[in-house]
């Protein structure tokens, strides 16, 4: 008897919308049998709930979607109030803070893996930001990106400003060797202060070198 092969029909791809939900956390109440009249003890709230009412899970989407994904926290306002739950951006930007403060520990790690080796590059990038106190414009501020290119790590700090001062918080005090970076005289005064001097070693940027070359040539035609 001839049995005709069965066809399995591969499943389309579904999607289920993220949904919130409430995590009830109990803190239990203690009193000493033998010392009632001491006040009662209280099991503590986790530590990042001390500060606000939102679980690490929540915190953690929060900042890939705004950091990795790039979405501006009134966007995900949006986001979370067509599910139901409706925050305010100033509640998400004051989380950010929060994670920021916790996550303490391991941004010095990073930095302690980034300076390692002897060899870094730094550069800033100015970025507008809107500051309170300026009122109708927006301030300039730099983000500071340092970039070991042998490990491959890189460690970002935010500065509104990028004056030497930025450098003594970036770079460590204990390091020694060598910095790659363009020409702001920030750096060469970095380099050349008291608490720095003989320790650090400044490299031109090859891209800014390279920039140079093509202006010249701009400037002078084809002419060699």
């Amino acid at each position: 008897m001839f049995t005709p092969p069965v066809r399995v029909r591969s499943k389309p791809p579904a999607c289920t919308p993220g949904k919130f939900s409430c995590q009830k956390i109990i803190r239990r109440k203690y009193v000493r049998k033998k010392a009632r009249h001491l006040p009662l003890v209280t099991a503590p709230l986790p530590l990042l709930q001390e500060r606000c009412i939102a679980t690490p899970r929540l915190l953690a989407h929060t900042l890939t979607q705004r950091f990795e994904l790039h979405l501006p926290y009134c966007r995900i306002e949006q986001m979370y109030a067509r599910a139901g739950v409706p925050l305010t951006r100033q509640t998400l930007s004051n989380w950010g803070g929060i994670c920021a403060d916790a996550c303490g520990l391991i941004i010095l790690a990073i930095q302690k893996e980034v300076f390692a080796g002897g060899y870094v590059q730094i550069d800033e990038t100015p970025v507008k930001y809107q500051d309170p106190e300026r009122k109708g414009t927006c301030g300039t501020g730099y983000f500071w990106v340092v970039h070991n290119p042998v490990r491959n790590p890189s460690l970002f700090a935010w500065h509104t400003g990028r004056v030497a001062a930025c450098l003594e918080s970036l770079v460590p005090a204990d390091f020694i060797g060598l910095i790659q970076c363009d020409g702001y005289q920030a750096y060469e005064s970095f380099s050349q202060s008291p608490r720095r001097q003989g320790q650090i070693q400044l490299a031109g940027c090859l891209a800014h070198a390279r920039r140079k070359f093509f202006e010249a040539q701009a400037e002078g035609g084809d002419a060699r």
